[in-house]
């Protein structure tokens, strides 16, 4: 599984848990007095928040498929122009500037 079906795959379920969520708030919204009858407001707030939890670690997985796709594609084109990133600043032979 390459990169960017990794991207891909964790973009879909990303936007699918959001959808989930959404269609459930909005399904329980519409009926909060019947939900309130009933007495499953608790119940209601914990499959709420265990989706928002998913959610967020559906968008957490997708954001880390976009940095490393994104890493990818940097050390490739410096690997491709054949450029070495500057040396640490700490490093001998690197000009040290000190304020006066």
């Amino acid at each position: 599984m390459g990169p960017s079906s990794w991207l891909r795959a964790a973009d879909r379920a990303a936007r699918s848990r959001q959808a989930r969520v959404a269609a459930h708030a909005v399904e329980r919204i519409g009926c909060g007095q019947v939900v309130r009858a009933f007495g499953r407001e608790r119940a209601e707030r914990r499959v709420l928040a265990r989706r928002g939890r998913r959610l967020a670690d559906a968008i957490v997985r997708r954001t880390r498929a976009v940095g490393t796709v994104r890493a990818v594609a940097e050390a490739t084109a410096i690997a491709v122009a054949g450029i070495a990133p500057p040396p640490p600043a700490t490093s001998p032979g690197w000009p040290q500037y000190r304020s006066a």
